[in-house]
């Protein structure tokens, strides 16, 4: 069936058959879905670009407290390792001292155990002659 065409090229507003433009309606209903769609996905994927952002920035600074802490270790173990050391240095002065007081017999105990009264009083003069 052939329609007449009016002068400016335009058919009539009933040029399709219905199906075609069921077919035309649907079409552009599966069109907006389908757009609907990509805008929904589009703004999903950068909410979560913006999380993926976040979640880079908060494995930098657990990164950067690592490496701090890792940094305070390194400094507690030198200077552990330094005082280590030190006691080393005096535990070996001691044990020259104790080989020493050995070697010439003198005790480990205080030399004047006990004063008594006499001891005293010739300490006193003693330091009373000597101007203490």
């Amino acid at each position: 069936m052939i329609e007449k065409r009016n002068g400016n090229g335009n058919g009539n507003k009933n040029d399709l058959p219905d199906d075609r433009k069921a077919a035309v309606e649907a079409g552009l209903a599966h069109y907006q879905l389908v757009a609907a769609e990509r805008d929904a996905l589009a703004k999903e994927i950068d909410k979560l670009l913006k999380e993926i952002t976040s979640y880079k920035i908060m494995v930098e600074a657990q990164k950067s407290q690592m490496n701090d802490l890792e940094s305070r270790a390194t400094s507690a173990g030198i200077l552990r390792d330094e005082a280590v050391a030190e006691r080393a240095k005096y535990e070996t002065l001691f044990m020259s001292f104790q080989a020493m007081l050995r070697t010439f017999n003198i005790p480990a105990a205080p030399l004047i155990k006990e004063m008594n009264d006499e001891d005293a009083e010739l300490v006193r003069d003693t330091r009373a002659n000597f101007g203490d």
